[in-house]
């Protein structure tokens, strides 16, 4: 009398109360609310369209029949939902394609994301890579004051010591240019260097007052381009210097004119041994 329905319950507390199990059927309806059982799967009808209720197709009410995780041809799971893929961890926001937030309060180290591998390669092939982050940022972008930017570390700072906030560790072997085919871009046993592969070298300076470093291959040795384009080349020279004059000098010269003169020998001498003790003359 009350427009309660039980079934195996004499006081059903809902419009309808099963005691079991229910079994359902399919529908081709299209009434909002509606649940059905396709033969292969549990969809509801939000009131445009059929969404599975098993496969989470995107959460917050659904809005299609698609499933939005799918299987890769390698047997792994994809995320697509066409332009406007997106996957947040920890927010709601969508700023990227991958959004991942940690806010929480932690006692020791946190990571926003961690990545590991340790599987075993047993390919012998010289050029095969075993890569822990790759980037590539090719799409076209019209802008003629605009960047393309592979990575960009926006902030690293909370730590109270300035000195201990860091945009980047890189803990081994760094090459500034790209990998040649079966040739190494470090010598044999190099570890934690930095490799400048030949380049091309502006042709003016910047708009900041920052500094180029550069390896230009019509030179020999590093280059560096300052705000004002001077040009500094740190490079080796072989040979070219003529041998140390090492003659008395004549005694037609007064004490002060000589004493003068050997000084200066004494300092270039001096200032020949620093440079060959730096490596730029040899």
């Amino acid at each position: 009398d009350d427009g309660f329905i039980g079934a195996g319950i004499t006081d059903p507390q809902e419009r309808l109360a099963i005691d079991g199990a229910l079994q359902l059927g399919s529908t081709t309806n299209s009434n909002a609310g509606t649940i059905r059982w396709t033969g292969t799967d549990f969809e509801g009808y939000n009131g445009s369209a059929w969404v599975s209720l098993t496969s989470g197709s995107g959460g917050g009410g659904g809005g299609g029949t698609t499933d939005f995780w799918q299987q890769g041809l390698s047997g792994g799971i994809y995320f697509d939902k066409g332009n406007s893929t997106a996957v947040s961890i920890g927010t709601d926001e969508e700023n990227g394609t991958l959004n991942i937030l940690n806010d929480g309060q932690t006692d020791g180290s946190s990571y926003g994301a961690y990545i590991s591998i340790s599987s075993l390669n047993k390919s012998t092939a010289s050029m095969d890579e075993r890569v822990g982050l790759k980037i590539s940022n090719t799409g076209q972008w019209i802008g003629s004051d605009s960047s393309v930017i592979g990575l960009y570390i926006d902030a690293a700072e909370g730590q109270q010591l300035e000195n201990h906030n860091y945009a980047a560790i890189l803990n081994g072997n760094t090459v500034i240019g790209n990998l040649e085919a079966r040739k190494s871009a470090v010598g044999a046993n190099g570890k934690n260097v930095l490799v400048i592969q030949p380049g091309i070298a502006p042709t003016a300076a910047p708009d900041t007052t920052g500094a180029q470093i550069y390896l230009d291959p019509t030179k020999r040795g590093l280059t560096i381009m300052l705000s004002d384009q001077e040009i500094l080349t740190l490079g080796v020279q072989k040979g070219g210097m003529p041998a140390a004059d090492t003659r008395t000098i004549p005694t037609t010269y007064t004490t002060t004119t000589t004493t003068i003169m050997e000084n200066m020998r004494l300092r270039i001498n001096a200032l020949e041994a620093i440079i060959k003790a730096l490596g730029f003359l040899q």
